[in-house]
C-alpha cells in the first residue's frame, strides 16, 4: 500500500487588540442578524439550525455563561461547514424517538446542545478525551439548566466501549478525520460496536479528490501526539477509496449521504487557514460563504475537490 500524501500548513497565529475585538463584535452585532434574515428568507442550508441557536443565547443572557460566550451563541454560533452538517444531520434527529440512547462523540457541543434543549432527546452521554473542550460543553448545559440530562465523560470511543453500554443513536461529527491511522480502525470497531441493532451512527469527514494527510505547526486538540519534522498531525482528507475502505466495508453503504464541494479550488483549505490566522475574520457572513462557495452532492462519485461529507449509517 502507498504511503498517504502529506501536506504541511505553516499557521500563524494572532491575538486580537482590544480595539480590534470592539470593532469587530460590532460589526457582527449589526450584520449577523441582517445576514441571518436573508439566509432565512432565502431558506439557505442550515439558517434555521442558526436562528434556533440564536434564540437560546438571547434566553441566556441573563445566565452565569461568560459574556464573549454569549455574544458567540447569540451572533456566530456556526461557522462554514456546520450549516451543512447540522442541517444535514437534523434530519436524523426528528426521526429519533425522544428516549433513545444518545452518544456523542467529540462532535462540535452546540448540534447535541439544540437536541436537548429543544427536547427533541431526552438524555445523552457525551465523550470526549479533550478536558477543557469537555468543561466548556459542561458550562454550555448548566447555564441552559439541562446538564442534569447529560452524562458528560472524558474518554475516547475506545474507551468508553470498555463499559459495554449500547446505544440507539452515535454522533461522530467533524471528528474521525483527526484521528491519526494508527488509532483509527480500534476507534471506528469500538462505535460500530457500541451500537445496538437497528441503530443510527451519524458520520462526517472531509473528503477530496485523492486522500492526503495534513499536518499543521500547532497542537490544536492535544489529544494525540504524532510529530513530523516539528509538525502534528491535523487531519485525514478522505477520497471516493479511502471512503471505501474504511467506513462503507465496515458500516454497509450509507442510508443517506450529502457531499459538499468547494465551487472554486482551495476554498476550503483557504477558508480554514484565515478562520485560524485572521484578526478580521467575518464570522458574521458564514452562512452566505456556504451557500455561495459550495455546491452539495449525493454521490460519491462527484467529489471534486476539497469538501465535507456526511452520512448516515444503520445498523441491521
Amino acid at each position: 500500500m502507498n504511503q498517504t500524501k502529506r501536506t504541511y500548513e505553516e499557521i500563524e497565529l494572532r491575538e486580537r487588540t482590544p480595539i480590534e475585538l470592539i470593532q469587530s463584535s460590532l460589526k457582527g452585532i449589526f450584520l449577523s442578524p441582517t445576514v441571518l434574515l436573508l439566509s432565512l428568507i432565502k431558506r439557505r442550508t442550515g439558517a434555521r439550525f442558526h436562528a434556533a441557536l440564536s434564540f437560546i443565547g438571547i434566553k441566556l443572557l441573563f445566565s452565569k455563561l461568560a459574556f464573549s460566550k454569549k455574544y458567540n451563541l447569540i451572533f456566530r454560533p456556526m461557522d462554514s461547514v456546520r450549516y451543512f452538517e447540522f442541517d444535514f444531520f437534523w434530519k436524523t434527529i426528528l426521526n429519533t424517538p425522544y428516549n433513545c440512547k444518545y452518544l456523542d462523540i467529540s462532535s462540535p457541543r452546540l448540534f447535541t446542545f439544540r437536541a436537548l434543549k429543544s427536547g427533541k432527546v431526552c438524555s445523552a452521554t457525551i465523550g470526549n478525551p479533550d478536558p477543557d473542550d469537555l468543561l466548556q460543553t459542561n458550562q454550555f448545559y448548566r447555564a441552559a439548566k439541562i446538564h442534569h440530562r447529560a452524562e458528560f465523560v472524558k474518554s475516547t470511543a475506545v474507551e468508553l466501549s470498555r463499559d459495554e453500554k449500547l446505544y440507539d443513536l452515535i454522533v461522530c461529527i467533524s471528528v474521525l478525520e483527526h484521528i491519526p491511522s494508527e488509532f483509527i480502525e480500534e476507534n471506528l470497531e469500538a462505535i460500530w460496536n457500541m451500537l445496538l441493532p437497528g441503530g443510527t451512527l451519524c458520520i462526517s469527514v472531509p473528503c477530496t479528490t485523492k486522500t492526503f494527510d495534513e499536518y499543521i505547526n500547532i497542537d490544536e486538540y492535544g489529544v494525540y501526539q504524532n510529530e513530523h519534522n516539528g509538525y502534528v498531525f491535523g487531519q485525514t482528507y478522505y477520497d471516493s477509496e479511502l471512503l471505501h475502505n474504511r467506513f462503507f466495508s465496515r458500516f454497509g453503504e450509507p442510508k443517506r449521504l450529502q457531499i459538499i464541494i468547494e465551487r472554486n479550488p482551495n476554498t476550503f483549505n483557504n477558508n480554514r487557514l484565515e478562520k485560524l490566522s485572521s484578526k478580521n475574520y467575518p464570522f458574521w457572513n458564514e452562512s452566505t460563504f456556504v451557500a455561495e462557495g459550495y455546491n452539495q452532492f449525493s454521490s460519491i462519485s462527484d467529489i471534486n475537490g476539497n469538501g465535507v461529507i456526511a452520512m448516515e449509517f444503520q445498523k441491521k
